[in-house]
């Protein structure tokens, strides 16, 4: 059985990981954005002064 088509196992395998990232692993519709945000909270202490979440975490890179 095929998994789901925005996990992409070869994709995965040419990210690169840097010092000091941070991987938020959650299950698919359960609340990713959210996470995303109670991390940046903690790691920023607090700050919340940003219009996107996306514009403060930076994504995975593929290498």
């Amino acid at each position: 059985m095929a998994g789901p088509p925005w996990i992409d196992s070869q994709r995965q395998q040419g990210i690169e990981q840097r010092d000091g990232d941070i991987w938020i692993s959650v299950p698919a519709k359960s609340g990713t954005n959210w996470m995303m945000n109670i991390v940046h909270q903690l790691v920023s202490g607090g700050d919340g002064d940003f219009d996107s979440i996306y514009r403060v975490v930076p994504r995975p890179r593929a290498a």
